[in-house]
């Protein structure tokens, strides 16, 4: 969904809102705009949410190899 909104000197801001819950505010750089292409993910690390939530594999090394083998198929 896209707002409109007003900064404190007259110039219109165009808002892009995608999803529902709490909001994150994602600034692109310079020049670009927010249709640089990008899209956001979030994911459920093991444990958590809707991911399994199997007895051991709680480090940092196994959580790193879990988001590397899931970004294969993004």
């Amino acid at each position: 969904m896209s707002h409109k909104i007003k900064s404190n000197d007259g110039v219109t801001i165009n808002v892009e809102e995608v999803g529902s819950g709490k909001p994150i505010v994602f600034l692109h750089g310079w020049p670009v705009n927010h249709k640089i292409g990008y899209r956001c993910l979030g994911i459920d690390l093991r444990g958590f949410g809707d991911s399994d939530k199997p007895w051991d594999g709680y480090n940092y090394d196994t959580m790193a190899d879990d988001l590397r083998w899931k970004s294969m198929f993004i």
